[in-house]
């Protein structure tokens, strides 16, 4: 996945279709936002921030999905790259609990 954000938007999903997306990733099941974290796609992590902005339950379902490798989470993943940004994106948008 690049930071396209032009072509991201391009798709023209609901909230819903984004909320249930997955991708398979070396035996991986990530959904969208662990992907974003892992691509470092801050730009479509911006989009989805304010997409979802009014809609808590969906950002912390999102923030809370563990992958099927080692149950991680977006906020694991974007502490693994050192994204800063992407850390408190999570944090505080999110409900991202890094514990």
């Amino acid at each position: 996945m690049n930071n396209n954000l032009d072509s991201f938007k391009f798709l023209k999903l609901s909230r819903k279709e984004y909320l249930n997306m997955r991708f398979k990733f070396e035996n991986n099941d990530m959904n969208l936002l662990q992907l974003v974290c892992f691509e470092e796609a801050n730009l479509i992590l911006e989009f989805m921030r304010v997409k979802f902005a009014d809609d808590e339950a969906a950002k912390k379902q999102m923030a809370e999905h563990r992958d099927t490798h080692m149950g991680s989470q977006a906020i694991h993943l974007a502490a693994a790259t050192g994204n800063r940004y992407m850390i408190e994106v999570l944090m505080l948008d999110f409900e991202g609990d890094p514990y």
